[in-house]
């Protein structure tokens, strides 16, 4: 779908004549440098790494030499957009450490040519150390040896680069810790959470029942897939179609994603789009211990998850691009891009590996991200009804005891509209504010409707009917506390 880039090669397909044309520009190159021609030596060494592309391992194995060489050449020369793209044709026949290496070679190209206008070679040093430290710590905040690493791409479009560190999913837990109890199952990382941790998702969980998914423990429906594998011949539910969560609420939508991964049990990936310190766009791939890459297809071997997270967000990394210089949209890529979007290709073309994606209501999904994704099975995720809504509450009575004096059915009737993420985070507000006051004054102070109502408004649109009614409650319960001497002395302006 997305052609061959320029870096790779192909079995042979042009005989004699082509490993003829390639072996001659190398001789021409070789001559190039031993004089002193470095430039036309790097440029003839280029046109025959590119010649060999139809070649075999063994005839093009010269040609990598020689594009080391180049590499070499341009160096001496100091021409760092020449280096950057023989860089990125050296990449795939590098080792870590060269790669390394050469991207060091990279900056200290950089900084020299920054020099030339005056600044500061410490200063840039320095900053150069800062911005590499962020990445690093980010990494390493991240790394378990008992884990599986898959790259981190930070896709930025100006300069064209592609940064590489690692991260695990889930993320490790201690060795010694003890286990979740009842009362922390609230609180359980989402990664952790299958359809039995969640609370107001009644309605999404029994749909995605009628597709086979979240009935691992039920022995009927075992049974009954173990009957269809014997006479179909195949042992699970084909993936031929990517599952898009669709709702109005971005955490709602990534929760019910995570736990629906969670609950299909194979090993999984998930990327998603974050942003740097710097405000540059990252995409972010992360993969469970048991995740293998399978070089050969270039992705999963065996069933698998591979999880999308917003993706009508990720158009930046991905869509800044324009096709005003005739080169094609998908060459315009940086590397790691089009390994990411030859990555996902091959999952949805692979019928052991479910894609679902993630995303919002208020965005439509770019048609490039459409025809990626293609077939696609639009799953609406509608916010809590009034029977979700009232068993949210009950978990929030149960993990904010201060909360549960408070409970009534005006709670859950003025919390309408809300997402489940909202009226967790409301509540968990209150308790703050709550809590915080207690140790301000050194006594117990409860929460209080007034502050709960507070908070819920502030998830409401400002339009509802719901928002109305809270405002007008808060009206009301100020002029009752202020008793006619209160409203004289205010007049009067007496403290």
């Amino acid at each position: 779908m997305f052609g061959k880039d320029r870096g790779s090669f192909g079995p042979p397909s042009a005989g004699d004549n082509t490993q003829n044309s390639s072996a001659n520009l190398l001789e021409l190159a070789d001559e190039a440098f031993l004089h002193g021609d470095l430039a036309q030596a790097a440029h003839l060494y280029l046109a025959a790494f590119d010649a060999s592309a139809t070649l075999s391992s063994s005839a093009y194995q010269p040609a990598i030499d020689g594009l080391r060489k180049a590499w070499k050449a341009a160096l001496q020369l100091k021409d760092r957009a020449l280096a950057e793209h023989i860089f990125e044709k050296l990449e795939d026949f590098s080792s870590s450490d060269e790669v390394a290496e050469n991207a060091e070679a990279l900056q200290r190209l950089a900084l020299d040519k920054l020099e030339e206008f005056g600044f500061s070679r410490e200063d840039l040093q320095d900053m150069a150390d800062m911005v590499s430290e962020d990445f690093i710590n980010a990494a390493k905040d991240a790394q378990s040896p008992d884990s599986t690493f898959a790259h981190v791409l930070s896709v930025d479009s100006k300069a064209g680069r592609v940064s590489k560190g690692v991260l695990s999913w889930p993320p490790p837990t201690e060795k010694g810790a003890p286990e979740k109890t009842d009362e922390q199952i609230g609180q359980k990382a989402p990664e952790e959470c299958t359809y039995a941790d969640l609370v107001g998702f009644d309605r999404a969980i029994s749909e995605m029942n009628k597709r086979g998914i979240g009935l691992a423990h039920d022995e009927s429906f075992t049974s009954f897939m173990d009957a269809l594998s014997k006479r179909h011949g195949i042992h699970s539910l084909p993936a031929n179609e990517t599952l898009l969560i669709r709702s109005l609420s971005r955490e709602d939508a990534n929760q019910f994603l995570l736990a629906t991964a969670k609950e299909l049990g194979v090993p999984g990936v998930r990327m998603f789009v974050e942003e740097t310190p710097m405000g540059f766009p990252v995409l972010c791939i992360l993969a469970t211990p048991e995740f293998k890459m399978n070089p050969a297809r270039g992705g999963f071997t065996g069933p698998g998850v591979l999880l999308l997270e917003d993706i009508d967000m990720w158009g930046e990394p991905f869509s800044s691009y324009d096709d005003m210089d005739g080169t094609p949209y998908y060459m315009q890529l940086t590397r790691g891009a089009r390994d990411a979007l030859m990555f996902i290709r091959s999952a949805v073309d692979n019928p052991d590996v479910q894609v679902i994606a993630s995303a919002s209501h208020d965005f439509e999904l770019d048609e490039f991200f459409l025809n990626l994704l293609e077939p696609i099975s639009e799953f609406e995720l509608d916010l809590p009804n009034v029977e979700e809504r009232e068993s949210i509450w009950q978990d929030v009575y149960h993990l904010y005891p201060s909360v549960a004096d408070l409970k009534s059915d005006d709670i859950i009737r003025l919390s309408a509209n809300l997402s489940r993420f909202d009226i967790y985070l409301a509540a968990r507000e209150a308790v703050d504010q709550a809590f915080k006051e207690s140790v301000e004054a050194r006594r117990f102070i409860p929460v209080t409707r007034d502050n709960l109502y507070n908070k819920i408004s502030s998830f409401q649109a400002l339009d509802s009917k719901e928002y109305q009614e809270l405002e007008e409650t808060a009206i009301e319960t100020l002029r009752l506390d202020l008793d006619t001497d209160t409203i004289d002395d205010l007049l009067k302006g007496n403290e």
